[in-house]
């Protein structure tokens, strides 16, 4: 079929697609149908056809059925030897597809939902920005020629303070953005390292402020954040016992975070250790958190022992041994490590370690292979195979450092079996990329 710009108003003057032309671009258009949303469109003609859409467009009548503005949009004559010119007609074909679709509506852009989470968006952003400009104010130091310090800044930081908590609350009992929670958390970090003043006590102000807007209402219409931020302004006080397993673990972690492994003076740590292990040993009972501290600690002064310049610092990697031959040498002690397969592990693997850093390679070997009957008990029962792995690794250092290169290469064998089979229960392939 024909036509000519009188024909069709509106439309640019060229010969208009034939059915043998629609049918070519036609795959295109099937496979666009298919993605239902805007993202799934651009992700088809970015990737697959190199097309990048823009903002900018003629501006067209858009027809309600889309197959038909497709059928009346221009070709080149054929023969056209300009390539870039039909590429650019098969991209207004794409266009005006576009325009047909959102004219019927076939996509949802707007809507009351849309609207509301836009504006979640705006104002979660916006009590950001506040807090932020709030901070600016109040921390800056610009002075008069007499000296004297603008008070009219550090009020308006104040006031615009006062107008961000304010916001909060309206923020947490409608609909939000899901960015508000790292957005309020970003403002504590703000508040927490401002090099111009000390404004701890304005974050733990706003901690309590938001556990007060999540908490203070009846159970089930609670915030979900409600828990983060509780746990946020106790500190984690209150959440368990003193000495509760969640908690001995969360004070293992901070000691570690003290100072870089190997570094500073060791007694800042190893005191901080010491005083959490007297205190466990003061409910006179032996459990997995006693092994879980003794393995930090013993943990800590081998990085110091390895980390020495001038070489093994053999103090700090004795004073690990003998925390852990203590343990062994009480039989109550070593029914609980029994029993306790990863901590059984732990020890022995440490153990291990730390005579092969001193050279006593034949020992360190016995050690290993005695934390490699509690992994495989472990994987025998659990199907965990990270002790086993860990060990398979150990032995082989050990062993290679005395010589003993074929019982090494059986050992990486049967590590390499052991990571083939865990390859094979996950439905991977060895050879697939």
């Amino acid at each position: 079929m024909s036509a000519t710009r009188e024909e069709t108003s509106g439309v640019p003057k060229a010969k208009w697609a034939s059915e043998q032309d629609f049918n070519k671009y036609c795959h295109i258009i099937t496979e666009l149908y298919y993605k239902t949303t805007v993202p799934g469109i651009i992700e088809v003609m970015e990737r697959r056809y190199s097309f990048f859409a823009t903002a900018e467009g003629e501006d067209r009548q858009a027809a309600h059925s889309s197959a038909a503005l497709i059928r009346r949009t221009p070709v080149p004559e054929p023969g056209d030897a300009s390539q870039v010119y039909n590429e650019e007609l098969m991209y207004r074909v794409l266009r005006d597809y576009y325009d047909a679709s959102f004219a019927a509506q076939r996509w949802a852009v707007e809507g009351l939902a849309v609207k509301r989470n836009k504006k979640a968006h705006n104002d979660g952003q916006e009590t950001f920005w506040r807090f932020r400009s709030a901070l600016n104010l109040l921390e800056k130091h610009s002075k008069t020629n007499t000296g004297r310090r603008k008070d009219g800044d550090f009020a308006q930081g104040v006031l615009l303070m006062r107008v961000a908590f304010a916001e909060l609350s309206k923020l947490l009992h409608a609909v939000e953005s899901p960015q508000l929670f790292p957005w309020l958390l970003h403002a504590m970090v703000l508040f927490n390292e401002s090099p111009a003043r000390d404004f701890r006590p304005v974050e733990t102000q706003l901690l309590k402020h938001l556990r007060d807007l999540t908490t203070l209402t009846p159970a089930r219409s609670r915030h979900p954040t409600s828990p983060l931020w509780r746990a946020l302004w106790s500190g984690g006080r209150g959440m368990f016992r003193p000495l509760h397993t969640n908690t001995v673990d969360l004070i293992n972690f901070s000691i570690l975070g003290l100072l870089r492994n190997g570094t500073g003076d060791p007694e800042v740590k190893s005191a901080r250790f010491r005083d959490l292990l007297s205190r466990l040993e003061g409910l006179g009972v032996y459990d997995d958190r006693h092994i879980n501290v003794l393995c930090c600690w013993v943990s800590h002064y081998r990085h110091h022992g390895s980390s020495n310049q001038d070489g093994v610092d053999v103090t700090m990697i004795e004073r690990g041994i003998a925390l852990l031959q203590g343990v062994l040498a009480d039989p109550d002690k070593v029914r609980v490590v029994e029993n306790n397969l990863g901590g059984a592990f732990n020890i022995f693997s440490l153990l291990s370690s730390m005579h092969h850093r001193l050279g006593r390679f034949d020992v360190a070997e016995s050690y290993m292979r005695r934390a490699l009957v509690f992994a495989e008990i472990e994987r025998a029962q659990t199907g965990e195979d990270r002790d086993l792995l860990e060990g398979y690794i150990g032995l082989e250092i050990v062993l290679r450092a005395q010589g003993n290169a074929a019982e090494a290469d059986a050992v990486r064998e049967e590590r390499a079996c052991l990571v083939r089979e865990a390859l094979k229960n996950a439905g991977e392939k060895e050879d697939s990329v």
